[in-house]
């Protein structure tokens, strides 16, 4: 596909926006289940979806099956674990408070491809992971109240979030991304019905079973304008839109909730995004230099 850097813009803004409204309707909704329920039938209606979109794209059916099983089975418990602690998270924190802790998931790939996959990395890089948490702890706001064990959960969906991503990387090129889109959504639905047993099966509303199906939906499209979006463009040049998620957490927060982040929240939220930004800018530069020699 001919680079066409503005419409790849315009598709990863799109998306972040379109994910982080999908997450602020599953935070309405955990509010009134439990998040195992929710990501059981989300998880359901999202699979026909995925296949759907798999079959829109061109792809035939059998190409659903993955050429590399195992890892992508590796690769769905972890999409599935993440996706499990991310709505647990919205349940205990604030939208923006949550997506904050969770956005230093490009930290933690670059602590776990230095510890476990030896890839090289420079003091700049493990400095910016270290500032990074940092400004996690500013959002828990230390000295205002007693840090929590709830500040987990999104550590957790962060951690498990790296480990998928890293799989992804793995896969680039095995599989195409709508086979990789459906086995999450079918790991999704078994992460909430592993949890059924003992935190029980509740029945939406109508209104509740039009949201689930609105944000199979949505989750489907994001995903497709994140495949757009580094086709058309360069990941140089469309990543750094992605943390527009915190800006439309925050305003959906408010608008919703009446979510106020205080000062020291927001500088925590900031230095997350730049430690991310500076990991981004750094990768991005060494790989320039690469190519140049």
């Amino acid at each position: 596909m001919k680079q066409d850097i503005p419409r790849g813009i315009l598709c990863i803004v799109l998306s972040t926006l379109v994910l982080t409204a999908q997450d602020g309707m599953t935070k309405w909704l955990v509010e009134s289940h439990h998040a195992g329920v929710l990501m059981f039938w989300r998880g359901l209606i999202a699979v026909p979806v995925a296949a759907a979109f798999h079959l829109l794209v061109g792809q035939k059916l059998s190409r659903l099956v993955s050429q590399k099983p195992l890892f992508t089975a590796y690769r769905s418990v972890m999409a599935g674990s993440c996706s499990m602690l991310v709505v647990l998270s919205f349940a205990h924190m604030p939208l923006a408070d949550a997506l904050a802790v969770i956005f230093i998931s490009p930290l933690l790939i670059t602590a776990i491809s230095a510890v476990f996959l030896k890839e090289p990395v420079g003091w700049h890089r493990w400095g910016a992971v270290v500032v990074g948490f940092c400004g996690v702890l500013l959002i828990t706001e230390p000295g205002h109240a007693p840090l929590t064990w709830v500040i987990l959960i999104p550590l957790g969906a962060a951690l498990t979030g790296a480990l998928r991503d890293i799989a992804s990387r793995q896969l680039g090129g095995v599989d195409p991304p709508t086979t990789t889109l459906f086995w999450a959504m079918a790991a999704s639905s078994a992460a909430g019905a592993v949890t059924l047993p003992f935190w029980g099966l509740t029945w939406p509303t109508l209104a509740e079973w039009g949201l689930l199906a609105i944000t199979a939906v949505m989750i489907a499209v994001a995903m497709w304008l994140i495949v757009l979006a580094f086709q058309m463009a360069s990941g140089a040049a469309v990543a750094p839109y992605r943390y527009l998620s915190l800006v439309w957490a925050g305003l959906i927060g408010y608008a919703v909730w009446g979510d106020v982040p205080s000062e020291t929240k927001l500088l925590g939220a900031s230095i997350v995004a730049a430690s991310g930004l500076y990991i981004w800018w750094r990768e991005t530069r060494l790989r320039r230099q690469q190519m140049r020699e």
